[in-house]
């Protein structure tokens, strides 16, 4: 045996070992249910693989007179396991969760391609998170699995970080987002071709309404918009507040 041989499996030794000890201090968790030594159970995971949500007019400031602001598509619901998922990824710092959320945008970006008028220029715009994910680019992950969605459809698009939450705004107080809407502006403009908005989660609506006049005021008009997961309308399923 070869001393880079060995040299390679003590490098792998002290590496499960350090593994074994993280998660003796700090045990992993599915973030769905709590089950020990696991990221996300096989159970948990499923509840993002039900077809996708046309999310409507759900969230109510999606709906002008009557009718839908703008097609949005969802992964799933926001209750159950799927809210206990997004708000670890959120706000407990699961970044061992990226992949995951990534590979769902990336789902749900296959499966709505089909109701796009275009097949190509068309910009992937994330909406910018104030949540507490630790300066992890979060919306960053799910714009580039929508991109790697649309392209498994055969449609071209490109990621283009534009946006900005204005001051004063904060999309983690639920109340004030709903009666108070959300300032969100477009930097160095948006172009060159129509704009599919990304979000995390939609409540009330109202950051994506902001954000798709922030597009159409620099010339760039919206289709629609992709989030991981939509509040239920009221009444239907437990009232979630998570933003």
């Amino acid at each position: 045996m070869t001393a880079p041989t060995l040299l390679g499996r003590a490098s792998a030794a002290v590496a499960a070992a350090a593994v074994d000890l993280v998660r003796a201090v700090v045990p992993v968790e599915c973030a769905g249910c709590g089950r020990v030594d696991i990221p996300l159970c096989a159970e948990c995971a499923a509840a993002f693989d039900d077809p996708v949500v046309e999310v409507g007019d759900a969230p109510g400031r999606l709906d002008v007179e009557g009718e839908a602001l703008m097609p949005v598509w969802a992964v799933a619901w926001l209750d159950g396991p799927v809210h206990e998922t997004v708000a670890a990824w959120k706000d407990a710092g699961r970044r061992d969760l990226d992949r995951w959320a990534r590979a769902w945008m990336r789902r749900l970006a296959h499966e709505a391609a089909d109701a796009l008028p275009l097949r190509s220029g068309l910009v992937v715009v994330p909406i910018p998170s104030r949540s507490r994910g630790r300066g992890a680019d979060l919306p960053g992950v799910l714009a580039h699995g929508a991109v790697e969605g649309l392209a498994d459809a055969g449609v071209e698009a490109a990621v283009r970080a534009c946006l900005r939450i204005g001051r004063g705004e904060s999309r983690t107080a639920g109340q004030r987002a709903r009666t108070r809407g959300a300032t969100v502006t477009a930097v160095g403009g948006v172009g060159p071709g129509p704009a599919i908005l990304i979000d995390d989660v939609v409540t009330s609506g109202a950051t994506l309404r902001a954000a798709r006049e922030a597009c159409e005021q620099s010339g760039t008009p919206v289709l629609g918009a992709m989030v991981l997961a939509a509040a239920p309308p009221l009444g239907s399923r437990a009232d979630v507040g998570l933003q």
